[in-house]
């Protein structure tokens, strides 16, 4: 059973990091984007990190989705309204960038 678990595992963290690669590659290249992944899609990746400029004062930040309440599975243009911008404190006026394993920006 437990090798039941593993493959399935493998198969759902390939799936995620594709979802999460095509995002990431499509933000980057500035198209038009077809779907967010979720924040389960992002966590199973090993991309928690969420990185987005403040639309107000241009400052670049990363958040941890794994700290937000909502439901996994949620897309992550969910968190938008939740992000706070360290610099000018301005709540939900942000552009999500992309999704990586650490934080830096």
């Amino acid at each position: 059973m437990s090798e039941y678990r593993h493959h399935d595992h493998k198969l759902a963290a390939k799936a995620a990091k594709e979802a999460v690669g095509i995002w990431n590659a499509r933000r980057a290249a500035g198209a038009d984007l077809w779907m967010y992944p979720t924040v389960a899609a992002a966590m199973t990746a090993g991309c928690p990190w969420l990185h987005f400029v403040c639309s107000s004062c241009q400052h670049s930040s990363a958040v941890d989705v794994r700290t937000f309440k909502g439901h996994r599975a949620a897309s992550i243009s969910g968190i938008i309204p939740e992000i706070l911008c360290e610099r000018c404190q301005r709540q939900g006026e942000v552009r999500l960038i992309r999704l990586s394993p650490d934080q830096r920006v």
